[in-house]
């Protein structure tokens, strides 16, 4: 699953953790 980052997928991916932190 790609996303933006905006929603919390679970994959370790450059923005989706940050997001999430956020």
């Amino acid at each position: 699953m790609s996303d933006d980052g905006t929603h919390v997928t679970g994959t370790a991916e450059p923005g989706s953790t940050v997001n999430r932190e956020r």
